[in-house]
Protein backbone atom coordinates (compact mmCIF):
# COMPACT_ATOMS: atom_id res chain seq x y z
CA UNK A 1 0.00 0.00 0.00
CA UNK A 2 1.36 3.20 -1.19
CA UNK A 3 2.14 5.77 1.60
CA UNK A 4 -0.31 8.72 1.93
CA UNK A 5 2.75 10.84 3.43
CA UNK A 6 4.94 12.54 1.00
CA UNK A 7 8.15 14.22 2.04
CA UNK A 8 8.97 17.63 1.24
CA UNK A 9 12.76 17.88 0.65
CA UNK A 10 12.84 16.07 -2.73
CA UNK A 11 10.63 18.13 -4.14
CA UNK A 12 10.82 22.17 -5.47
CA UNK A 13 8.21 24.25 -6.70
CA UNK A 14 8.42 27.58 -8.73
CA UNK A 15 4.97 29.26 -9.82
CA UNK A 16 4.78 31.46 -13.24
CA UNK A 17 1.23 33.01 -13.18
CA UNK A 18 -1.19 30.35 -13.65
CA UNK A 19 1.37 27.60 -14.44
CA UNK A 20 2.99 25.86 -11.13
CA UNK A 21 6.09 24.33 -11.86
CA UNK A 22 7.80 20.88 -9.60
CA UNK A 23 11.05 19.83 -10.18
CA UNK A 24 13.57 17.06 -8.40
CA UNK A 25 16.46 15.05 -8.75
CA UNK A 26 16.24 11.07 -10.02
CA UNK A 27 18.76 10.20 -7.24
CA UNK A 28 16.51 12.26 -4.61
CA UNK A 29 13.24 10.57 -5.73
CA UNK A 30 14.37 7.36 -6.54
CA UNK A 31 13.89 5.78 -2.90
CA UNK A 32 10.27 7.11 -3.01
CA UNK A 33 9.33 5.47 -6.34
CA UNK A 34 8.38 1.96 -4.15
CA UNK A 35 6.60 3.26 -1.45
CA UNK A 36 4.74 6.62 -3.03
CA UNK A 37 3.68 5.23 -6.75
CA UNK A 38 1.54 2.34 -7.72
CA UNK A 39 2.95 -1.25 -8.17
CA UNK A 40 1.27 -1.18 -11.53
CA UNK A 41 3.38 2.53 -12.61
CA UNK A 42 6.77 0.54 -11.13
CA UNK A 43 5.73 -2.83 -13.33
CA UNK A 44 4.88 -0.65 -16.44
CA UNK A 45 8.18 1.18 -16.32
CA UNK A 46 9.60 -2.01 -16.93
CA UNK A 47 7.82 -3.24 -19.39
CA UNK A 48 8.74 -0.22 -21.41
CA UNK A 49 12.26 0.42 -20.45
CA UNK A 50 15.41 -1.26 -20.26
CA UNK A 51 17.15 1.57 -19.25
CA UNK A 52 17.61 2.70 -15.79
CA UNK A 53 18.00 6.05 -16.42
CA UNK A 54 15.03 6.66 -18.39
CA UNK A 55 12.85 4.07 -16.39
CA UNK A 56 13.93 6.69 -13.61
CA UNK A 57 13.06 9.73 -15.57
CA UNK A 58 9.57 8.35 -16.50
CA UNK A 59 8.72 7.30 -12.99
CA UNK A 60 10.53 10.76 -11.33
CA UNK A 61 7.41 12.44 -13.32
CA UNK A 62 4.61 10.45 -12.49
CA UNK A 63 5.72 10.88 -8.82
CA UNK A 64 6.18 14.71 -9.10
CA UNK A 65 2.71 14.89 -10.62
CA UNK A 66 1.06 13.02 -7.80
CA UNK A 67 3.34 15.22 -5.16
CA UNK A 68 1.64 18.32 -7.36
CA UNK A 69 -2.10 16.81 -6.95
CA UNK A 70 -1.24 15.59 -3.38
CA UNK A 71 -4.15 17.82 -1.54
CA UNK A 72 -6.51 17.49 -4.06
CA UNK A 73 -7.94 13.96 -3.52
CA UNK A 74 -7.56 13.03 -7.49
CA UNK A 75 -4.64 11.28 -9.21
CA UNK A 76 -4.24 12.29 -12.49
CA UNK A 77 -3.00 9.99 -14.84
CA UNK A 78 -0.68 11.30 -17.63
CA UNK A 79 -1.34 10.11 -21.21
CA UNK A 80 0.37 11.37 -25.15
CA UNK A 81 -1.76 12.60 -27.82
CA UNK A 82 -0.77 10.98 -31.05
CA UNK A 83 2.35 13.37 -31.94
CA UNK A 84 3.70 12.63 -28.43
CA UNK A 85 2.60 15.84 -26.36
CA UNK A 86 1.31 14.66 -23.17
CA UNK A 87 -1.89 14.97 -21.22
CA UNK A 88 -3.10 14.61 -17.87
CA UNK A 89 -6.33 12.19 -18.01
CA UNK A 90 -8.97 12.79 -15.11
CA UNK A 91 -8.50 17.06 -15.18
CA UNK A 92 -8.34 19.59 -17.84
CA UNK A 93 -4.79 21.35 -16.75
CA UNK A 94 -2.13 21.70 -19.26
CA UNK A 95 0.72 19.33 -19.00
CA UNK A 96 4.88 19.54 -20.34
CA UNK A 97 7.58 17.36 -19.11
CA UNK A 98 11.41 17.80 -19.47
CA UNK A 99 14.28 16.34 -17.92
CA UNK A 100 18.02 16.87 -18.42
CA UNK A 101 21.09 14.83 -16.83
CA UNK A 102 19.19 13.57 -13.52
CA UNK A 103 16.78 16.46 -12.96
CA UNK A 104 12.88 16.02 -13.69
CA UNK A 105 10.13 18.81 -14.71
CA UNK A 106 6.56 19.41 -14.79
CA UNK A 107 4.41 22.10 -15.56
CA UNK A 108 1.10 22.48 -14.76
CA UNK A 109 -1.75 25.27 -15.67
CA UNK A 110 -5.17 26.19 -15.73
CA UNK A 111 -4.64 27.38 -19.48
CA UNK A 112 -4.76 25.64 -22.78
CA UNK A 113 -0.86 24.40 -22.83
CA UNK A 114 2.19 25.05 -21.88
CA UNK A 115 5.69 23.87 -22.75
CA UNK A 116 8.88 23.68 -20.50
CA UNK A 117 12.44 22.90 -21.40
CA UNK A 118 15.47 21.83 -18.89
CA UNK A 119 18.58 22.27 -19.99
CA UNK A 120 22.55 21.81 -18.03
CA UNK A 121 25.16 21.97 -20.99
CA UNK A 122 26.07 25.17 -21.49
CA UNK A 123 28.82 24.79 -24.06
CA UNK A 124 26.89 22.75 -26.97
CA UNK A 125 24.22 24.79 -28.01
CA UNK A 126 26.39 27.73 -28.97
CA UNK A 127 28.77 24.96 -30.55
CA UNK A 128 25.94 23.72 -32.56
CA UNK A 129 24.10 27.10 -33.25
CA UNK A 130 24.00 27.61 -37.00
CA UNK A 131 21.94 24.09 -36.90
CA UNK A 132 18.70 26.39 -34.47
CA UNK A 133 19.46 29.38 -35.48
CA UNK A 134 17.99 31.75 -38.09
CA UNK A 135 21.12 33.26 -40.14
CA UNK A 136 19.42 36.56 -39.55
CA UNK A 137 19.02 36.09 -35.74
CA UNK A 138 23.14 35.02 -35.87
CA UNK A 139 23.67 38.42 -36.63
CA UNK A 140 21.40 40.28 -34.05
CA UNK A 141 22.80 38.29 -31.24
CA UNK A 142 25.78 39.67 -31.56
CA UNK A 143 25.33 40.73 -27.84
CA UNK A 144 24.49 37.20 -26.31
CA UNK A 145 27.38 35.43 -24.55
CA UNK A 146 28.12 31.90 -25.26
CA UNK A 147 26.19 30.85 -22.37
CA UNK A 148 23.30 32.43 -23.55
CA UNK A 149 22.47 29.99 -26.51
CA UNK A 150 21.56 27.65 -23.87
CA UNK A 151 18.60 30.12 -23.08
CA UNK A 152 17.80 30.22 -26.83
CA UNK A 153 17.94 26.62 -27.18
CA UNK A 154 15.63 25.95 -23.95
CA UNK A 155 13.47 28.57 -25.54
CA UNK A 156 12.85 27.01 -29.01
CA UNK A 157 12.66 23.66 -27.21
CA UNK A 158 9.25 25.20 -25.55
CA UNK A 159 7.49 26.83 -28.17
CA UNK A 160 8.44 23.82 -30.10
CA UNK A 161 6.49 21.92 -27.44
CA UNK A 162 3.26 23.72 -27.78
CA UNK A 163 3.06 24.38 -31.63
CA UNK A 164 0.87 21.32 -33.46
CA UNK A 165 3.30 21.20 -36.05
CA UNK A 166 5.65 18.15 -35.87
CA UNK A 167 9.34 18.30 -37.65
CA UNK A 168 8.48 22.69 -37.61
CA UNK A 169 12.46 23.73 -37.82
CA UNK A 170 13.77 25.24 -34.64
CA UNK A 171 15.69 27.96 -37.01
CA UNK A 172 12.16 29.34 -37.66
CA UNK A 173 11.25 29.90 -33.71
CA UNK A 174 12.93 33.24 -33.74
CA UNK A 175 14.12 34.59 -30.26
CA UNK A 176 14.02 38.31 -30.02
CA UNK A 177 17.67 39.70 -28.85
CA UNK A 178 18.17 40.01 -25.19
CA UNK A 179 20.69 40.11 -21.84
CA UNK A 180 20.71 37.78 -20.03
CA UNK A 181 19.67 38.06 -15.84
CA UNK A 182 20.92 36.14 -13.83
CA UNK A 183 18.05 36.05 -11.29
CA UNK A 184 15.92 35.19 -14.72
CA UNK A 185 13.41 37.15 -16.99
CA UNK A 186 10.94 36.97 -19.97
CA UNK A 187 11.80 36.37 -23.64
CA UNK A 188 9.89 36.75 -26.51
CA UNK A 189 9.64 34.76 -29.74
CA UNK A 190 7.96 34.78 -32.86
CA UNK A 191 6.74 31.44 -34.58
CA UNK A 192 3.91 30.34 -36.99
CA UNK A 193 2.98 34.20 -37.31
CA UNK A 194 2.17 34.98 -33.40
CA UNK A 195 4.27 36.60 -30.68
CA UNK A 196 5.21 34.08 -27.21
CA UNK A 197 6.06 35.21 -24.34
CA UNK A 198 8.70 32.76 -22.36
CA UNK A 199 9.91 32.82 -18.91
CA UNK A 200 13.27 31.64 -18.23
CA UNK A 201 15.55 31.14 -14.95
CA UNK A 202 18.45 29.21 -13.46
CA UNK A 203 18.38 26.24 -10.88
CA UNK A 204 21.65 25.77 -9.98
CA UNK A 205 23.70 24.82 -13.17
CA UNK A 206 20.44 23.76 -14.87
CA UNK A 207 18.48 26.50 -17.37
CA UNK A 208 14.44 26.03 -17.76
CA UNK A 209 11.98 28.05 -19.80
CA UNK A 210 8.16 28.34 -19.63
CA UNK A 211 5.70 29.31 -22.11
CA UNK A 212 2.17 29.14 -22.41
CA UNK A 213 -1.15 29.91 -24.78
Amino acid sequence: MNSPYMPSRPFHELGWGATRIFWGDTDELRPLFATHLPASLIEESHRQFRNTKRRDEWLAARLLLRHAFRNEGIAPVIRYHSNGRPYLNGTTDGLSISHSQGRVCIALTRQSAVGIDLERDRARPFRLRHGFIHPDDLKRYEILRPEDFTIVWSAKESIYKILDAPGFPLTEIRVKPFTASPSGGQLEALATGHTYTLHYTFLDAFVLTAVTT
